[in-house]
């Protein structure tokens, strides 16, 4: 940090303004966040009690698989696959399948809940072949069959050889 600190020193009293504004307009989602989070800890000061915590760690706790695989096919592939869309509709399909029999407004009248099990493997099925049958060409075209990547030891991969790969392990 002292490198850092020395080169800030260095800078003439401009640059170093702009490097400050630089700064606040970079971290300023992270900034008004933690000011909320001090603002509601002032109001309500269970905020920040164990059951809080606890509620807020579960109610995010099943988006994170999706979230880091969508960031991983950003970051590995320049490439968004929009998994928002297919996490909704398998949710629904599992909502509909997963419904108590007397529950008000039931999708499917007479149907009984199923097995929690053949449905996570029925919307798994679905998921997947939304995901490999609805990518669009012209996402990976252009890349000439070559991702570039941040993995250590291989800085590019072949579309080709990934798909190849994947089904050689799940065929």
């Amino acid at each position: 940090m002292p490198g850092k600190m020395d080169s800030f020193k260095a800078l003439s009293a401009h640059d170093k303004r702009h490097a400050v504004v630089n700064w606040l307009l970079d971290h300023a989602m992270i900034i008004i966040i933690l000011l909320l989070a001090v603002y509601v800890q002032i109001q309500r000061p269970q905020f920040f009690g164990v059951p809080s915590l606890v509620n807020i760690v579960s109610l995010t706790a099943a988006r994170l698989p999706m979230a880091l695989g969508v960031a991983g096919c950003i970051v590995l592939a320049g490439t968004d696959l929009t998994g928002g869309r297919v996490a909704g509709l398998t949710a629904f399909v599992a909502a509909i399948l997963l419904q108590k029999a007397g529950a008000n407004g039931r999708f499917i009248a007479d149907g009984v809940p199923q097995n929690l099990l053949l449905v996570v493997l029925l919307v798994m099925v679905i998921g997947a072949c939304i995901g490999f049958d609805k990518i669009p060409a012209h996402w990976y075209d252009r890349f000439n069959d070559t991702v570039c990547t941040y993995l250590k030891g291989n800085t590019t991969l072949s579309i080709e050889d990934v798909v190849k790969r994947f089904i050689g392990l799940n065929g």
